[in-house]
């Protein structure tokens, strides 16, 4: 077994497949297990031990240092090795950060309307350029957008 660290949060690799997801912006550390098993603890508390099962995330939240578990789609979440995007219930919002990941850019939204609307949907950011994604978007939400270089800016 090895050990990934990602701040306070450990997870224990005993031969698997698995995602972890720890971007400084976001709330939550976030592993999901696809098949095996691992064990998710907190570094300063390591008595405090969470075996994860196929098909289970566990969320470790960096404001209360918890971790929560629960059944998930995994494959929302190990897409990105086929070069997929795909958003489930998602704000725009946090869309937007993960498009930035996914193609390099640096998008600022000036429509603050949109930040908390939820989306669904899938894209191929090996196929599909970011501004076919934003064209896609803007036929069910008004959405105004230029593209200079890799910056982004959304009216």
């Amino acid at each position: 077994p090895f050990i990934v660290n990602v701040d306070d949060m450990n997870v224990k690799v005993l031969g698997t497949t698995f995602n972890i997801s720890a971007y400084k912006e976001d709330a939550t550390i976030s592993t999901v297990l696809v098949e095996g098993s691992v064990q998710v603890f907190d570094e300063k508390q390591p008595g405090n031990i969470s075996l994860l099962a196929p098909g289970y995330k566990a969320a470790w939240s960096r404001e209360n240092q918890k971790v929560l578990m629960e059944k998930v789609d995994v494959s929302t979440y190990i897409s990105w090795v086929e070069g997929k995007m795909v958003f489930r219930g998602i704000t725009f919002q946090n869309m937007l950060k993960k498009l930035e990941r996914s193609y390099n850019v640096s998008i600022t939204n000036q429509n603050e309307n949109l930040n908390d609307e939820i989306f669904s949907a899938t894209f191929h950011s090996e196929i599909e350029t970011v501004e076919q994604v934003l064209n896609y978007i803007s036929k069910t939400h008004a959405l105004d957008y230029s593209i200079t270089g890799d910056k982004i800016i959304i009216n």
